[in-house]
């Protein structure tokens, strides 16, 4: 899979807005941790949808929430104390996707649960 976040930063992005190679390769990195959350991301954006299908904006607007504090909190955690940089920045943002999908599947509970006794 990094091998792939690799081969589209290269073939996309750079193609399309070259930079020096120190930016290419902060870019690189970034892709290379943030395509680790593209699990995570698609399924939260389905709950999402499947959230709103049932008016239930209130818990998209926690979901968004949450995913977005956990992110500002880690960025801050990860890059302004240690000064990790692209890579903390990458690494904070893969931890509040992950999150969120975590929080995204407890909000939709309920309609896992009953499925799940009747086995």
């Amino acid at each position: 899979m990094a091998r792939w976040g690799r081969s589209a930063h290269r073939g996309g992005g750079v193609a399309l807005s070259p930079a020096s190679a120190e930016v290419e390769h902060l870019a690189q990195g970034y892709v290379s941790i943030r395509i680790w959350g593209a699990p995570a991301t698609i399924a939260v954006y389905a709950i999402t949808g499947w959230l709103i299908a049932l008016k239930r904006a209130r818990s998209v607007l926690m979901l968004q929430l949450w995913i977005n504090l956990i992110n500002i909190g880690l960025d801050v955690l990860f890059v302004i104390v240690p000064g990790l940089g692209v890579p903390g920045v990458a690494t904070a943002t893969l931890i509040g996707e992950w999150a969120g999908l975590v929080l995204a599947l407890w909000l939709c509970r309920d309609a896992f649960l009953p499925a799940l006794r009747s086995t």
